[in-house]
């Protein structure tokens, strides 16, 4: 964990006794998970997470901590702070080809730039080349659109990848995805959640995924907690894969091999159910049978290809 040296004259600029626990200072961390291709079966990427807690050992939520940080220089210097932090760290953590997903503050994503450049100076200091870094966009609401796509032509000028995410919650839909041509869309983890729960979110699922594929976008479907939702994902022919099944944050990094058996199982589930698909959409031989729940939807673990791939993320191809 990392103090950063906050005075307390300077924390009133940041945020408020009331909101954090403290006035007089905080530790701020980056934790790291681990974002899993679903074709090579290894960890390509990670999303830097802040984690912060008060001078008294209060755990300080990220968005509790954002909200308490008032708009304009003082909000722009505080992001631009997590960031720089969660650069440094994952650098000294000597990974040299995974990508690093770093969480844009949205209003800092519009306004960030009349307060002087930034970014690019911060990742040449430390070293770490701007076609590694995937930029997180998460919900702006509609009238900050044109701002929006400013400041996405800016990033994918540097060379980052630009990423949508929670698709499919609040502003981040279909219209969006056609405005600001992403690399990369992340799906709401409440979708993920409903696939293994509700029958027309299950089947609505993959075509969702293929239609973000012919935007041209790669899909990481994020939240995954159990077997079903990674099973869900992998059939609906999602690119990357994210949540606790597979890694929690922390703040060192993954074992390239870490769930080599883990995805050795789900492809022999899915193997499994090929018959029972056969045999379900097969004629009714047997009219007392039962359909298995979702069945309908197994595809199995190499049912198509991946449809595009970007930088990076290619079969066994290493991180540029």
């Amino acid at each position: 964990m990392k103090l950063l040296d906050f005075a307390p004259w300077r924390m009133g600029l940041y945020c408020t006794a009331q909101s954090v626990g403290s006035p007089a200072g905080f530790f701020l961390s980056s934790h790291f998970q681990a974002i899993f291709s679903a074709e090579q079966r290894r960890p390509v990427a990670y999303e830097a997470l802040i984690r912060a807690t008060s001078a008294g050992g209060l755990s300080i939520t990220p968005p509790q901590l954002f909200e308490s940080v008032p708009e304009g220089e003082a909000r722009t210097n505080f992001d631009r702070q997590c960031r720089s932090l969660q650069v440094e760290k994952f650098v000294g953590l000597g990974d040299a080809r995974s990508r690093l997903f770093l969480n844009l503050d949205p209003y800092v994503a519009v306004n960030g730039r009349r307060f002087g450049s930034f970014f690019a100076q911060m990742l040449q200091s430390h070293g770490f080349p701007a076609n590694r870094v995937a930029v997180e966009l998460t919900e702006l609401p509609l009238q900050a659109e044109d701002r929006l796509a400013s400041a996405v032509d800016y990033y994918r000028e540097l060379g980052c990848q630009i990423v949508i995410d929670d698709f499919g919650a609040g502003h981040s839909n279909f219209d969006r995805i056609w405005r600001l041509k992403p690399h990369i869309v992340k799906i709401d983890r409440e979708m993920t959640r409903r696939v293994t729960t509700e029958p027309v979110a299950h089947r609505m699922f993959a075509g969702i995924v293929s239609v973000l594929h012919d935007a041209g976008a790669l899909v990481c479907v994020e939240g995954i907690e159990t077997e079903d939702e990674a099973l869900c994902a992998i059939d609906a022919k999602a690119d990357l894969l994210q949540g606790y099944y597979f890694s929690r944050p922390a703040e060192t990094l993954v074992p390239e091999d870490a769930c080599r058996d883990v995805f050795g199982r789900l492809r022999e589930m899915s193997e499994r159910r090929l018959p029972d698909e056969a045999a379900d959409a097969a004629p009714d031989s047997n009219p007392t049978r039962l359909p298995k729940p979702f069945s309908h939807c197994r595809m199995g673990w190499n049912a198509g290809r991946r449809r595009k791939h970007f930088p990076g993320f290619s079969p066994g191809g290493a991180a540029a």
